[in-house]
């Protein structure tokens, strides 16, 4: 299947699920990540691009131009930002999908951010640890093109359900509902 999937931040969630995608068929993978020519980080970021067979560029608008597919994994105090740096080189052809630990608050902010732009936003709530599952990793997916979404990535076994209600935002506030609880489960019995 030819398809091309674009990540803002390459850190090991990015990198662990573009790893999968290529290895499930994706075309090519495409990172542009801001601490790519730092001294400290800069290094791995380039081995996880080497290890999972993804394209490193430049700038926010070349990933834009060489993806129609951006999933947003960087560090949740940098969602936001990510969102503003890119939303200038998004356009109607382009799906903005924040994979990002974030509030409902700060989801519904990025959407605003992403919607501005005439481009459409999901959010989605990783369900899980990405590193034991990789691309096949739990993910609820929010918002009116949630469902496009998971057209687009089904093919290639991604774990992906549609929250049907609630706007953007639910899919963070039942992640963190989940997570109360099973913290709760688990301090009950140690």
């Amino acid at each position: 299947m030819l398809f091309r999937s674009g990540f803002v931040g390459f850190g090991e969630a990015g990198s662990t699920i573009a790893a999968g995608l290529r290895s499930a068929g994706c075309e090519r993978a495409v990172a542009y990540d801001i601490n790519r020519h730092d001294q400290a980080r800069g290094p791995l970021i380039e081995q996880r691009a080497a290890g999972s067979g993804t394209t490193l560029v430049e700038s926010s608008a070349e990933l834009a131009r060489e993806c129609s597919l951006i999933l947003s994994t960087v560090t949740s105090n940098a969602a936001l930002e990510a969102a503003r740096q890119t939303a200038p080189f998004l356009t109607a052809d382009h799906v903005y999908a924040d994979l990002n630990s974030v509030s409902p608050a700060l989801k519904q902010a990025i959407a605003a951010v992403v919607d501005g732009t005439g481009s459409r936003f999901v959010e989605v709530a990783v369900m899980a640890p990405v590193a034991p599952y990789g691309h096949r990793v739990p993910m609820l997916l929010g918002g009116p093109a949630a469902a496009e979404l998971a057209r687009i990535l089904a093919p290639f076994g991604m774990r992906l359900e549609v929250l049907a209600a609630g706007g953007i935002g639910a899919a963070a506030a039942v992640k963190m509902c989940r997570s109360i609880i099973v913290k709760g489960l688990e301090i009950g019995r140690a």
